[in-house]
């Protein structure tokens, strides 16, 4: 059974939720946090003509993938087959398929992923 006193949980309760003698129920400090968001964007990649590529972008070991996407500066005969989390790494890469069908050249294609972590406030 748990008591809960001073809104801390307080483990060992009588079974009326009355804290056992000797158990304060204070919570001990705990630093304050914000989460930390901030976009991380791969260099351009090229997709040469008639081919498709797997693009991705990484967040940090200490981060956990929270979206992303990609941009371009010509659209002209690119196709975005996918973007999404990588099934393999879901909570670090995010991964954009992307084939060049046509326009005669070879597109910049900047894909990015959205990380977050929780930081201590200052």
């Amino acid at each position: 059974m748990i008591c809960v006193k001073l809104g801390c949980f307080v483990r060992n309760a009588l079974p009326d939720g009355i804290c056992q003698p000797g158990l304060s129920g204070i919570c001990p400090p705990v630093p304050k946090q914000e989460l930390q968001v901030r976009q991380v964007q791969r260099d351009s990649v090229r997709v040469p003509l008639n081919e498709a590529e797997i693009i991705h972008a990484n967040c940090a070991a200490d981060e956990v993938l929270t979206g992303g996407g990609w941009s371009t500066g010509f659209s002209l005969g690119l196709e975005v087959l996918f973007s999404r989390a990588n099934p393999a790494d879901p909570t670090h890469e995010w991964q954009v398929l992307v084939a060049n069908t046509g326009g005669g050249v070879s597109p910049e294609v900047f894909p990015y992923a959205q990380c977050a972590k929780l930081v201590d406030a200052s």
